[in-house]
């Protein structure tokens, strides 16, 4: 198994939560299944001042992708920020590399999505068939070469896999993607894992009155995507 990066990054902190940088081969959450270092663990060996906090992620990341994690420090503020996620008001911004050149400079796509909750893995199609939920992603392109896009991705309705499952299903698979990706494709770079961070949260608190209000227009970023990595 991938090293795990010794340093995990406070990107911003306050008295009632912390923006974390997660790196890629690690889990959100312990799991006594599968054995692996998990942020919670990892964050509270690296800052013994946060060790006796009840600490809780709110924006969870999947084991392959890196990038951005809200924590909560305590159980008013982990209800605070899920009802501030439930309303839209915690912004999502994604990068990823994907094969292929887009259509459109910049667009939202649509789709419905269906998942299975045996394997976890998601189907997405065009027209709404039974047991589908309705999706909308959202895509800028940032730079475009040798056949492969560098796109920022805002999730406007956030679904299991949703980005790597939509932007595959319409042409455009994720460069390392084992899953949905081109495996042929994947071939061409000694990558073993999806292209993906979350690159960006945005805070949109229209409600005065609420607690984390304070919050609002508040942006949290880290470095862009290695783009280096496919000079060839």
């Amino acid at each position: 198994m991938k090293s795990i990066n010794p340093l995990i990054p406070i990107l911003y902190e306050d008295d009632q939560l912390l923006i974390v940088d997660k790196p890629d081969h690690m889990l959100s959450h312990p799991d006594k299944k599968l054995k692996a270092p998990d942020l919670l663990t990892q964050v509270k060996r690296m800052y013994p001042k946060l060790a006796t906090l009840d600490l809780q992620v709110i924006t969870r990341l999947d084991f392959n992708t890196s990038g951005l994690c809200l924590l909560s420090k305590y159980k008013a503020t982990q209800k605070n920020l899920q009802y501030a996620q439930d309303q839209e008001w915690v912004k999502k911004v994604y990068q990823c590399v994907v094969f292929g050149y887009l259509p459109k400079p910049s667009d939202v796509l649509h789709g419905y999505l269906l998942k299975d909750e045996t394997s976890a893995v998601v189907r997405i199609s065009s027209t709404e068939i039974e047991n589908t939920i309705p999706i909308q992603t959202k895509y800028t392109v940032l730079k475009e070469k040798n056949g492969l896009s560098l796109l920022e991705v805002e999730l406007l309705s956030g679904k299991t896999h949703q980005i790597r499952a939509h932007l595959a299903s319409v042409g455009y698979p994720l460069v390392g993607d084992p899953l949905y990706g081109n495996l042929v494709k994947n071939r061409q770079f000694p990558i073993k894992t999806q292209q993906l961070i979350m690159s960006k949260l945005r805070f949109e608190i229209p409600d005065s009155s609420h607690p984390l209000a304070y919050l609002d227009r508040l942006v949290v970023q880290k470095k862009e995507l290695d783009w280096s990595l496919f000079s060839f």
